[in-house]
């Protein structure tokens, strides 16, 4: 069964879609198998792997649910022949962003640098950690991303110390790149569309962290999330 990731965020602007696509991608391109479910109202995500025929284009599924359990089950099918499920959530805490959070492995949360979106963050956190709390295990694990924020502004500079006094673990950043809009438009992964850019490097050091973040060792024991489910 795969591992569950999922991209959620209280407020929109962050750059979740953004990080769900290329970060498949990389997670792909170290040989696994990686798709992607889009729950967010909007399908920007559907929307993106509609305009090209690229990594995307066959790789992303939409759905929606209309209770837990129809979720959970389709979580199960995708789980079967993945690595990798990575699942993109609607802004807020809408009830398919609560449901992903339930059964996902690693709930990452981007951030961007403003004060509104630090606050944002602390909710996050908090629902995340009361969800581990209620499931009884380690899971879901929790990762900060400092994400769309300009590298030279001071609020852009203080984002990842700011992230890192949350109490979570804090992952290599993604600040705002043109790259990564010309990609999107081009219906393709930034690593499809400007492989030698910079932007395509940050997200081959992100997709690194994550894959051994949500391989290292539990000090304790976790319950299997998925076998109550089905």
């Amino acid at each position: 069964m795969g591992k569950i990731v999922s991209l959620i965020a209280r407020k929109g602007g962050v750059g979740k879609t953004t990080l769900a696509a290329n970060l498949a991608r990389e997670m792909a391109s170290e040989g696994a198998e990686v798709r992607l479910l889009d729950v967010d109202p909007q399908k920007s995500l559907t929307i993106w792997a509609s305009m090209g025929t690229g990594f995307l284009s066959a790789r992303v599924t939409s759905a929606a649910f209309g209770s837990e359990k129809e979720f959970r089950d389709e979580v199960v099918r995708l789980q079967k022949s993945t690595d990798i499920l990575l699942v993109d959530t609607p802004p807020g805490f809408a009830e398919s962003a609560i449901f992903a959070a339930r059964v996902s492995d690693l709930v990452l949360l981007p951030c961007g640098a403003s004060p509104l979106d630090l606050a944002a963050q602390n909710d996050a956190i908090t629902l995340c950690r009361q969800i581990r709390q209620a499931n009884g295990t380690d899971d879901p694990r929790i990762g900060l991303i400092p994400s769309r924020f300009h590298q030279n502004s001071g609020l852009g500079r203080d984002l990842a110390g700011a992230l890192a006094q949350l109490g979570e673990r804090t992952m290599p950043a993604i600040p705002q790149r043109v790259a990564l809009a010309e990609a999107a438009i081009s219906g393709l992964t930034v690593g499809e569309f400007a492989p030698n850019s910079i932007a395509h490097r940050e997200f081959i050091q992100l997709a690194t962290a994550v894959w051994s973040y949500i391989n290292e060792k539990r000090d304790k024991t976790a319950k299997a999330k998925i076998a109550g489910l089905r």
